[in-house]
């Protein structure tokens, strides 16, 4: 349980910073564009994570914590693209990519039968 509320902390502070990131942007066509997609992206790996909590099934619990992964590769891909269009001096999109979490191991599966047969 410790390490699903650590999991849980760690992609609400993701999520927060990939917020303040965005607002940061320039209002220009290409800024709202690209923000809006790692927005949503980047805020619902927790929403996905959540909703894993409470499936009813393996199958669906798997299955939710795969849609999290995508939409964690999709936001990393958001913050590495906006680091070579804008290098921040504080460099905050850096800061964004290195706090990538440690989900990915998730999507093995392996590890995911692992995690299943603990639930």
């Amino acid at each position: 349980m410790e390490e699903r509320q650590e999991l849980d902390e760690r992609l609400l502070e993701y999520g927060a910073r990939v917020i303040k990131l965005v607002e940061a942007l320039p209002r220009t066509l290409v800024g709202r564009r690209i923000g809006d997609q790692l927005l949503r992206s980047a805020t619902s790996v927790g929403a996905n994570y959540e909703e894993a909590q409470g499936t009813e099934s393996k199958g669906d619990f798997v299955h939710k914590l795969q849609i999290a992964l995508k939409e964690m590769r999709e936001s990393h891909f958001g913050c590495a693209f906006l680091s070579e269009l804008k290098p921040s001096p504080q460099n905050d999109w850096q800061i964004c990519l290195t706090k990538r979490l440690s989900f990915g191991p998730c999507s093995r599966k392996r590890s995911l039968k692992q995690r299943v047969k603990k639930k």
